[in-house]
């Protein structure tokens, strides 16, 4: 066992300084393997000069990296040693995983401390001895709010964020920032622990609607689909990838008596054909009858779209015959009964 006199030392960084060659001055420079050292003061160094242990402040003192004698050394002198009893409040380092919590002082851990103004670490484990872990963050009490940014990708938990009054009238108000999402919008889940912002009434609700009236007949002999009418023609964009849009077309159909004078109607979206080439609604005839005529029938399309995108969509009614012959027409219905209506309806999902 080693004794101590007085305190007992626990760290020590005790050296002894490169040998010095001495000459007719006072000042030499003091050398630590060839680089420059700074005792922390004379009372710090134990200096062997002839064989006599020298007094500190008395017959020399440190001036930064240089020893200053009281008396001119002549070169037959030997300063035999100078020992640096450790720098002053120096410590080693510390071994990994040693310091403990109750080692930190309250309030020691400050912003300029932390790299980056971040904790870069994977997880933050929060433990409570109640059944309601918080986390919370405070403004500075005056023009400054502050606020919390959390990022969950596990789908079994959730965030819950709540104001806390500082009175039983204070009025509180949480914000987004960076002004995410638009007016009357609901944030909502895609099912995979992703949110995103929803129109008004989330999934299942009709979302928007835009229609189409023409009020004239329109007809054709073209065997092959042509656009029926300009103003049976809508726009319509929607507002997330996942939305159904639900069309609708109505109108009064003609075709002739004669067997196989049929009209076919259909939709088309940005120019290409929804339904196919038989379309949706076919004005059928009967054999028989006056050769000459004509009878009217109902055209009734319901067809739904995924489109998966959030750029415009255009959707259109065409119309054929089944032969060049005979006049395909809808809208046929006669005063006041002419109009031809085409209805987009966005459904959230």
């Amino acid at each position: 066992m080693v004794g101590y006199i007085g305190r007992q030392a626990v760290n020590g960084n005790f050296i002894k300084l490169d040998s010095i060659t001495t000459s007719a001055t006072t000042t030499f420079n003091l050398l630590n393997g060839g680089v420059a050292y700074s005792p922390e003061s004379a009372r710090n160094c134990i200096v062997s000069l002839n064989g006599v242990i020298q007094s500190p402040e008395t017959a020399y003192n440190i001036v930064g990296s240089t020893i200053v004698f009281s008396e001119t050394l002549a070169s037959q002198d030997v300063i035999d040693h100078i020992i640096v009893l450790g720098d002053v409040n120096a410590l080693g380092t510390v071994s990994d995983g040693t310091v403990t919590a109750s080692k930190l002082g309250t309030d020691a851990v400050i912003t300029a401390k932390v790299q980056n103004d971040a904790i870069t670490t994977d997880k933050i484990n929060l433990v409570s001895t109640s059944s309601t872990p918080s986390l919370e963050a405070k403004g500075d009490g005056g023009s400054q709010d502050g606020y919390i940014q959390l990022n969950c990708s596990q789908n079994s938990h959730g965030i819950k964020i709540k104001s806390a009054p500082h009175s039983a009238n204070a009025s509180y108000t949480l914000t987004l920032p960076n002004n995410d999402g638009n007016a009357d919008q609901f944030l909502k889940t895609d099912g995979s622990g992703v949110l995103s912002f929803a129109d008004a009434g989330g999934g299942g609700k009709i979302l928007q609607v835009v229609s189409a009236t023409d009020g004239t007949t329109r007809g054709t002999t073209s065997t092959t689909f042509v656009t029926a009418s300009n103003t049976c023609t809508l726009n319509i964009t929607p507002s997330a990838t996942s939305s159904k849009i639900l069309l609708m077309f109505s109108s009064i159909g003609q075709m002739s008596t004669q067997t196989g004078h049929m009209s076919y109607v259909t939709i088309y979206k940005d120019g290409s054909n929804l339904i196919g080439n038989e379309g949706m609604s076919g004005v059928g005839n009967y054999n028989g009858g006056n050769t000459s005529g004509y009878i009217f029938g109902s055209c009734d399309i319901k067809y739904i779209d995924s489109p998966n995108t959030t750029s415009q969509l255009t959707y259109a009614i065409y119309l054929r015959s089944e032969t060049n012959s005979y006049t395909a027409r809808i809208g046929a219905g006669g005063t006041g009964n002419t109009d031809s209506t085409l209805i987009a309806m966005e459904i959230g999902v």
